[in-house]
C-alpha cells in the first residue's frame, strides 16, 4: 500500500515537472518569436529550459523536453507558412526540427549524470590528516564532513564550469544537428539574399547563421544556463 502511494506520488511529481517544463519552453519560444517579429534578434530561447532542466533530471526528461521543443518549432513553422518558402520548408520535416532537439536533451542529461558521478567520487575522497591518527596508529572515526566557505565557493565554481561546458555542447549539437539535416534535405535549393538568390550550402550557413545566431546563443546560453541549473538544484523545485 505504501509503495503504491509512493509510486503514485512520484508519477504525479513527474507529470508536474514535465508540465512546468513544457510551459517554460512555450513561454520562452513565444518570447523569441516576439523578439524576431519586432526585428530585434532571433534566438532559440525555447532551448534554454531544455538545456537547464535536462542537466537536473534523467535522460527520459531530456528526451521529452527536447522532443517537445522540436514539435513546438515544427508547429511554429507550419503557422508561419514556411511550407512554401525555399529551404525553410524543410523545417516541416521532423528529422530537421524534432530529432536534433531530442538528441540535445538526451546528451545533456547523460553528460550531467556522468559529471555528477565523477564529482561525487572526488568529493568522497578525503585525505587522512595526521590528527586523524590516534596514538596506537588507528584512524579516528571522522565527524560529519563540514565545508569551509572557500571549499563551498570552489565547488560552486566547479559546478558552474561543468554546466557551462555541457550547455555549450548542447548549443553546438543543436546547431550542427538542425543545420546539418537542413543542408541534407535542402541540397541544391537557393535562398533570397537582397535581390539575388544564393545557394544554400555550407558557406551560406557559416556566414549568415552560425556567424550570427549560433555564436550569440553559444555565448549567452553558456553564461546564463549554468546559473539557472545551480539555482534550481539548490532550491530543489524540480526534485
Amino acid at each position: 500500500m505504501k509503495s503504491t502511494r509512493t509510486s503514485r506520488q512520484q508519477h504525479n511529481r513527474a507529470i508536474a515537472v514535465l508540465g512546468i517544463s513544457f510551459a517554460l519552453i512555450l513561454i520562452m519560444h513565444a518570447l523569441a518569436e516576439g523578439f524576431a517579429f519586432l526585428g530585434l534578434f532571433s534566438l532559440a530561447l525555447g532551448l534554454i529550459p531544455v538545456l537547464a532542466i535536462s542537466q537536473i533530471k534523467n535522460w527520459k526528461y531530456g528526451l521529452a523536453l527536447g522532443t517537445f521543443f522540436g514539435i513546438v518549432s515544427l508547429v511554429t513553422a507550419v503557422i508561419k507558412g514556411k511550407a512554401g518558402v525555399p529551404v525553410w520548408h524543410n523545417q516541416l520535416n521532423p528529422l530537421v526540427s524534432v530529432l536534433p532537439r531530442a538528441v540535445v536533451g538526451v546528451v545533456c542529461s547523460l553528460l550531467a549524470a556522468l559529471a555528477t558521478k565523477i564529482c561525487d567520487k572526488i568529493d568522497r575522497v578525503k585525505p587522512i590528516e595526521p590528527d586523524d591518527i590516534s596514538e596506537d596508529g588507528v584512524q579516528k572515526p571522522s565527524a560529519a564532513p563540514t565545508l569551509s566557505t572557500g571549499r563551498k565557493v570552489g565547488r560552486v565554481a566547479r559546478d558552474y564550469v561543468i554546466h557551462a561546458l555541457i550547455t555549450f555542447t548542447g548549443v553546438v549539437l543543436n546547431a550542427v544537428g538542425f543545420l546539418g539535416m537542413l543542408l541534407v534535405f535542402a541540397k541544391g535549393e537557393t535562398v533570397p539574399v537582397g535581390e539575388a538568390n544564393v545557394a544554400f550550402n555550407l558557406t551560406y550557413v557559416l556566414e549568415f547563421v552560425v556567424g550570427t545566431n549560433t555564436l550569440i546563443e553559444a555565448i549567452v546560453f553558456t553564461a546564463v544556463v549554468p546559473a539557472i541549473v545551480i539555482a534550481l538544484k539548490k532550491s530543489r523545485v524540480l526534485r
